[in-house]
């Protein structure tokens, strides 16, 4: 076994040391350390009379290191941090960089948000932050790692997976529809409160323009205009409409029988919902998974 005479005989001297110069402060090292200022000023005074030395400079309550003090310090950090890294990499507890991820209010609120929950459930996986936002800019900023996206498929910035197709037909509460839960008519559907949101892109189709494609002469006024999808569904399962749904957003509260499709004609707008990875620089091992799981039926 190899012998080290030029180290002190106390290692955890060292670590009181590394904290005292980090802080400047002995006070402030007894506090990290959870030990007395009178304990860190002992070990410090072993660890000066073991290496021969003097590393901090006093003045009364005051302390600052001196030349070798600095050098010391630097070394000892460096080689803590080291230790630190190796031995969180032995424990598996390495602290991963979250995970960012863009989308819009809707699918961040109706499709993303129950799916990352279940995620945090998987074994390995990391931190994930969420951008929402309505802002087409901020979605598909390439300062995410990731990104779901409203789209045809191809985009300058972002190599895109479909996720799904955007299916829409009107949905509402199971108290307003047909008993027999039988398929209504247009006229049908338009003698009921209906509600909309504004159309905020060219591409969405809203309840209004879906009625007229469908072929109603006369479509009536909306009774309630939201500027928020994930409103207008809160309004649908409270039951005061019908509403534009889109069938995959909303899957979970169709299976469930909290809103139940009233029709039979569905619209597809040619538009979908895509997953992206940036097509620049390099995407994180974490976030090539989260982007595999999100991809993966479950």
């Amino acid at each position: 076994m190899q012998f080290r005479p030029s180290l002190p005989k106390s290692l955890d001297a060292l670590r009181v040391f590394e904290a005292a110069a980090r802080h400047g402060s002995f006070s402030d090292a007894a506090r990290e350390l959870l030990v007395t200022q009178a304990a860190v000023s002992r070990r410090i005074q072993a660890l000066e009379h073991d290496l021969g030395m003097a590393l901090f400079e006093r003045a009364g309550r005051r302390v600052s290191l001196t030349g070798a003090g600095r050098r010391l310090s630097l070394q000892v950090g460096a080689a803590l941090d080291y230790l630190e890294a190796d031995l969180s990499e032995l424990r598996g507890v390495t602290r991963a960089a979250p995970v960012s991820i863009a989308a819009s209010v809707s699918v961040s609120h109706l499709w993303l948000a129950p799916r990352l929950r279940s995620f945090a459930q998987e074994e390995g996986a990391g931190p994930v932050h969420v951008l929402s936002t309505d802002s087409l800019a901020e979605v598909a900023h390439t300062n995410n790692d990731l990104t779901i996206i409203y789209s045809q498929g191809e985009h300058p910035d972002w190599v895109l997976t479909p996720l799904f197709e955007e299916r829409l037909i009107p949905v509402a509460a199971p108290t307003l529809a047909r008993p027999d839960r039988e398929a209504m008519t247009l006229e049908d559907i338009a003698r009921l409160p209906l509600l909309d949101y504004r159309q905020v892109r060219p591409q969405w189709i809203t309840l209004s323009a879906w009625l007229r494609r469908a072929g109603l002469r006369d479509v009536p006024q909306m009774q309630r205009v939201f500027t928020s999808y994930v409103l207008a569904v809160e309004a649908a399962l409270a039951g005061e409409g019908v509403l534009l749904g889109s069938l995959d957003l909303l899957q979970p509260q169709i299976r469930a029988g909290h809103l139940v499709p009233l029709g039979l004609r569905i619209e597809t707008s040619g538009f979908g919902y895509y997953l992206g990875y940036r097509r620049e620089g390099v995407t994180s091992p974490a976030a090539q998974h989260l982007h595999r799981w999100l991809l993966a039926p479950h």
